[in-house]
């Protein structure tokens, strides 16, 4: 596993990363019933997500010229996971798309800055 690890880019990690993330949101609805895959929803949304985001822009952040084209990533897998298991006139989830670009351009800038302003 180690070995397949490191054969991938940075890049094509966090593409997988995301797509797993993509993954569970539909293993949590379809996991748990009721109240609890909902409460299992709203802590990946609220918790986990938010800080994915914030890590996975500081990681951007490190080279961000080149890896400027992965930062809406999150966010782009985000929103039609959502739209196609809860609705497409949810409003919610697009606030939280945008949050969670935000989030992750936020990260990735002040990384790149911080970086920049240390040298």
């Amino acid at each position: 596993m180690r070995k397949l690890l490191a054969k991938l880019t940075l890049g094509e990690r966090l593409f997988a990363a995301n797509f797993v993330l993509m993954v569970l949101l539909q293993v949590l609805v379809k996991l748990f019933a009721g109240d609890a895959g909902f409460i299992a929803c709203l802590t990946l949304w609220y918790i986990v997500y938010p800080l994915y985001c914030l890590f996975y822009g500081w990681k951007m952040g490190v080279n961000l010229q080149r890896m400027i084209k992965y930062i809406p990533i999150p966010a782009l897998l985000f929103l039609p996971t959502v739209l196609v298991l809860f609705g497409f006139k949810e409003v919610a989830f697009y606030l939280y798309f945008g949050i969670y670009l935000a989030g992750t351009c936020f990260a990735a800038v002040s990384h790149h800055f911080l970086k920049m302003f240390m040298k």
